[in-house]
């Protein structure tokens, strides 16, 4: 609901698509966050009662008058067309605002949370199991481990930063640490309040989730980390950079990006085609996910350096992203000390 609407209004303001004002045909029970569905009517015109829907929903059997939302971002076999406009889009502030109502009172709830006033806080999100259950033996390997971000949180709060840990009442908890929130476990959690923190965080700390998105659409930058399939491995947004899980065969070796690709992993979306394949999923480890971390401080602070090496691995990986491949259209970045450390991986031909 996030990214599929924010791609639109900035194809729109872009020129790409006639200018028009949309309908959105949502049921109210069914947004993955409310809040989020009233800020959007400010945008379009929303129709969230279930009557609205069953009578006006006749009218999208008409390709002239459908718009299929879905395609730019989940672009089942082929590349996700929200990269492409995002790139166009660069540096532009965001097109969508909270209201200033709503900035107002997340102000005074971050403080109620525990963050003095003035400090800078990052958000972080690990995805799990327990938002989905239906359908979690299909998403799987998605999953990763909180408990490998530790590493990486310390770093945000040794210099001076606060963390908010993002998610559901499902998450497991985070242990106790300075300067960091467990807002996913928090009675102050709210609909609103996940759009305000995403809106205004520093940078964004996620891996393949849904909520990575939320941040995107405000420009906030993100370090992914447990990235998968390979076909999708990379940031939507220019500034994004990440970092993949990597895929192991029975005789414990890694397998190279030629070697995912000639397995037909490189688009493989569902737990099962891994098993299927004989090979296991790891994770990411504390230590590169603190790097990566470190890296987009780095970034963002204006002293991230790199070598003429590091700029010919970086084309190298992107040489393994074909048209078709979800994240073909990304201009985004993999970390750079992840290439150092996998250059085998990336080289071998």
């Amino acid at each position: 609901m996030a990214a599929e609407i924010d791609c639109f209004l900035k194809e729109r303001a872009l020129g790409l698509i006639p200018y028009r004002r949309p309908i959105l045909l949502l049921e109210r029970s069914r947004a993955g966050n409310k809040a989020l569905l009233d800020v959007f009517k400010s945008y379009m015109t929303v129709f969230d009662r279930r009557w609205h829907r069953r009578l006006l929903s006749e009218l999208t059997k008409f390709d002239a008058l459908r718009l299929p939302l879905g395609r730019p971002v989940v672009a089942l076999e082929e590349s996700a067309h929200y990269a492409q406009v995002l790139s166009l889009w660069g540096d532009r502030e965001p097109i969508v605002a909270l209201p200033d109502q709503m900035e107002i009172a997340g102000r005074a709830r971050l403080t109620e949370l525990g963050v003095p006033e003035g400090a800078w806080f990052a958000c972080i999100h690990v995805r799990e199991g327990g938002y989905s259950p239906g359908d979690e033996h299909v998403h799987a390997h998605r999953n990763g481990n909180i408990a490998t971000m530790v590493k990486a949180i310390r770093a945000i709060t040794n210099r001076g930063g606060w963390v908010i840990r993002m998610g559901d009442a499902s998450m497991s908890p985070l242990n106790d640490m300075s300067n960091v929130i467990d807002y996913a476990l928090s009675p102050l959690k709210t609909d609103w309040m996940d759009l305000w923190l995403c809106a205004n965080t520093r940078f964004f700390v996620g891996t393949t989730s849904g909520l990575t998105m939320v941040a995107t659409v405000f420009s906030r930058p993100c370090a992914l980390v447990n990235m998968i399939p390979h076909g999708a491995s990379l940031g939507m947004a220019p500034g994004d950079i990440s970092i993949p899980k990597v895929l192991v065969r029975a005789d414990g070796n890694v397998l190279s990006l030629l070697e995912i690709r000639a397995r037909n992993l490189s688009g493989a979306r569902y737990a099962q085609l891994f098993e299927k394949a004989g090979v296991t999923v790891r994770d990411n480890s504390a230590e590169e996910i603190h790097d990566l971390v470190v890296e987009l401080m780095a970034r963002l602070d204006g002293t991230f350096e790199v070598t003429s090496e590091d700029i010919d691995l970086q084309r190298l990986y992107r040489a393994h992203l074909y048209p078709g491949d979800y994240c073909h259209n990304s201009t985004a970045r993999i970390g750079r000390d992840w290439l150092r450390a996998n250059r085998d991986l990336v080289l071998t031909n």
